[in-house]
């Protein structure tokens, strides 16, 4: 009865009134204030740049400052939303009590959003445990690395220690042939009473794989048993993926190949192995070069080479190159074959013909030789063999005809980064060579040369290279009338000391230079680099040649030093340098030489 007693009129009005109210509630916030202006914010309480910078990032209220929400009440739930992201960046620096706070400052003209961080005290790692899943009972307690061989004793609880302990623990299983290892994300149990953490890595080793079947595929005219010389593991033993790396690294090596690609499929076989897989691809094996460059003394230095990589479809290399200036005409002819009866093996030959024009000297004549080569073992190369020379010289002692045997042996160390522009490592050659006379009167004498060069990348803020180099050498004879004028020693020019002309640094006077016994050099340059193909370099350059053995530093040691320029390409720096000697000797020497060429200058 009191529902008829309502008009149907009076219902409609009390309705519309309510929804009209619902929606002045819903919309003063944002309708009410829709003037807000661009807002200013801070982030207080975080000394620590990088922590800093990487909060910023995470925060829309910093990351979206020229975009300003509507209203003031908008704002402060754009801040509010910040706040899991900070604290997440706080606790993977080990801040696991730290506390963010913010306040919206100021009216809609001029609003200021402060975050306040209270970072708590730094949070360390208690206890680490390496869980295996499922429970293995058989996987011996050996096989479970410890907390120090993944570098987690102790210390900060920092999230970047945790993921490279995770990759240490997975790289820790794959070298036990554990290939299809994999872990469930790491459980970090925090106790606030003491600030510590416990870390907990559950890790599936999965099946261990020993190598199955290998198939090579994509080769054309290198044959595949020379492929399967380079393999280093053998059907049956226990995967090592550091045997996939030392794989790549040999057929690199070859420059056989443009494609390199060494895989295995994600379960094993039929038989319980697992298989691999060789994809190659052969780029050209034959190239052809040339080069000019320039020196103030040699004038326009040409040089040219043609090889073939893979001559009998075994990795043979032949290579002919040849070389023409005002000091000397050469042409160079050689011949190595790899996997020379034993895999890390070579077998090499060479013949040359030489013309030079030094200072001390004239030559002609010709070499023939016969060596071989064993790696034996990464970055470490041991070679000797035989070698017949024949040459007319003629020096301050008249014209004299040689015939030398010789044992050339030597050791190489070459841990460089890059052979044609190192910044790290280091190459180090020692070379023994006795000689033999074979006509007239017999001599015998040997010569040591040691040389050693060092690159280092500066902590500098632009990190530039610092590069070392050091060569010492002797003959041991009595005297250096006997010994041919060529194998005697000499220094200056571009590839010694910059700034003096070549193989003018001697014993005797100039118009009656004599070789020395003994020789030193030394150089130092800091190469700094411009933009990414372009670079400058500072350098100084030092050494001498002596009469005696033993070089005598305090009898002649000759400085040069200048700068140069360095523009990056695929086949090496292309150098330019201006050298200045520091002893002119009464202007016997020029004030400055130029320098053109490819590659570094060691």
């Amino acid at each position: 009865m009191c529902f008829n007693s309502i008009s149907w009129k009076s219902l409609a009005f009390k309705s519309a009134t309510v929804a009209l109210l619902f929606c002045a509630i819903l919309f003063v916030p944002v309708t009410g204030f829709c003037d807000l202006a661009e807002y200013s914010v801070v982030l207080q309480g975080i000394s620590d740049n990088g922590i800093y910078k990487e909060c910023k990032k995470v925060s829309k209220t910093f990351q979206k400052k020229d975009n300003p929400p509507a209203s003031l009440f908008l704002l402060r739930q754009r801040a509010r939303k910040d706040i899991p992201g900070i604290l997440n960046i706080l606790k993977s620096y080990s801040y696991f009590g730290a506390e963010v706070t913010y306040q919206v400052k100021g009216k809609n003209k001029d609003p200021r959003v402060v975050f306040k961080v209270d970072s708590g005290p730094v949070y360390r790692i208690r206890e680490v445990k390496i869980q295996i899943l499922p429970d293995d009972k058989t996987l011996p307690k050996q096989k479970i690395p410890s907390a120090d061989s993944i570098g987690l004793r102790g210390g900060e609880a920092e999230a970047s220690r945790v993921r490279s302990s995770k990759s240490k623990i997975a790289n820790y299983f794959q070298r036990q042939g554990y290939v299809f290892v994999s872990q469930d994300k790491p459980r970090l149990m925090v106790d606030h009473s003491s600030n510590s953490v416990d870390v907990v890595f559950r890790v599936k080793p999965g099946p261990m794989a020993r190598y199955g079947k290998t198939k090579i595929k994509g080769l054309d005219t290198v044959q595949e048993s020379y492929v399967r010389n380079k393999i280093p593991w053998k059907r049956g033993e226990k995967y090592h993926p550091g045997d996939v790396a030392k794989l790549k690294r040999k057929l690199m090596a070859t420059d056989l190949f443009s494609l390199i690609q060494v895989n295995h499929p994600e379960k094993l076989g039929y038989s319980g192995l697992l298989p691999m897989r060789i994809d190659l691809e052969e780029r050209s094996h034959r190239s052809i070069g040339m080069g000019l460059g320039y020196e103030t003394d040699a004038g326009i230095k040409g040089t040219v080479f043609w090889e073939n990589r893979n001559f009998a479809g075994k990795g043979e290399k032949m290579r002919y190159s040849g070389e023409v200036s005002e000091y000397i005409q050469e042409i160079v002819g050689r011949y190595r074959i790899p996997a020379f009866l034993r895999p890390d093996q070579s077998l090499t030959y060479q013949v040359s013909l030489k013309n030079e024009d030094a200072e001390a000297y004239d030559s002609t004549g010709g070499e023939t030789s016969v060596g071989v080569e064993r790696q034996i073992i990464d970055n470490l190369t041991l070679g000797s063999g035989i070698s017949y020379k024949g040459v007319r010289l003629k020096d301050n002692y008249g014209s004299r005809d040689f015939h030398l045997l010789s044992l050339p042996s030597f050791l190489v160390w070459d841990s460089r980064d890059d052979p044609l522009n190192p910044s790290s490592g280091e190459l180090v050659n020692l070379k023994l060579t006795p000689f033999d006379k074979i006509s007239d009167v017999t001599i015998s004498f040997l010569k040591t040369i040691l040389s050693v060069k060092k690159y280092q990348q500066l902590p500098w803020i632009t990190e530039p290279t610092l590069a070392w180099r050091g060569k010492i050498g002797s003959i041991s004879h009595e005297s250096a009338r006997e010994i041919p004028a060529d194998e005697l020693f000499y220094v200056g020019g571009g590839g010694s000391i910059r700034g003096y002309p070549y193989k003018e640094i001697a014993p005797g006077e100039k118009g009656d230079l004599r070789g020395g016994l003994s020789m030193l050099e030394t150089s130092m340059e800091v190469r700094q680099n411009i933009v990414e193909s372009m670079g400058i370099v500072m350098f100084l350059d030092g050494g001498g040649a002596y009469e005696d053995r033993v070089p005598d530093v305090e009898e002649s040691f000759y400085w040069g030093a200048g700068l140069g320029f360095r523009y990056y390409t695929q086949v090496g720096p292309l150098r330019f340098d201006i050298a200045f000697p520091l002893d002119r000797e009464n202007n016997r020497f020029r004030a400055y030489r130029v320098y053109i060429s490819v590659g570094q200058s060691f």
